[in-house]
């Protein structure tokens, strides 16, 4: 019964570690709120810290290090690349850029905060999320969307833009 437990405990031991380094799973959730007063949809993607470097790093052609950047360069490179990743166009129209609000860093996530301009509101737009679709094959990305009474989830497997109804 001992070496049973000693083998199961290391298994478990090894697990644990390997879990330290790297999640099983690649995923975001993004939630999208239209506020009628300002026009614009004020956005919060939530993301693991070592994807956002990854994804960082690719973008920028350098290594990124988030505790080690330069908040504002941190900030400017963030938006950059949100704004390649992340977008709501209108029935007619082209997707309006991003605007930096900030960010937040939590024990094992980070929280990005954008705006974006859409005065006809959330419904009736098209949304793309490829968020670390570049960096992992099996990027899940779900888009919460609320405006007024009206609530949405979006799941997005692929690159492939939805339309919000």
């Amino acid at each position: 019964m001992s070496v049973r437990f000693s083998f199961l405990t290391l298994v478990l031991g090894l697990v644990f570690v390997a879990s330290l380094n790297a999640h099983p799973f690649h995923a975001s959730a993004t939630e999208a709120t239209f506020n009628r007063e300002t026009g614009l949809v004020e956005i919060g993607v939530r993301l693991f810290p070592d994807d956002v470097e990854l994804a960082l790093t690719h973008f920028a052609g350098k290594k990124i290090v988030l505790e080690k950047t330069p908040a504002t360069e941190l900030d400017a490179l963030l938006l950059a690349w949100l704004d390649t990743q992340l977008s709501f166009s209108p029935a007619k129209g082209q997707p309006g850029h991003l605007t930096w609000v900030g960010k937040e860093f939590k024990t094992d996530h980070i929280w990005l905060y954008v705006t974006c301009p859409l005065p006809g509101g959330l419904v009736g737009t098209t949304a793309t999320n490829r968020v670390l679709r570049a960096e992992f094959s099996d990027q899940l990305n779900s888009v919460k969307i609320r405006d007024g009474d009206f609530r949405a989830t979006l799941l997005f497997t692929d690159e492939k833009a939805k339309v919000v109804k």
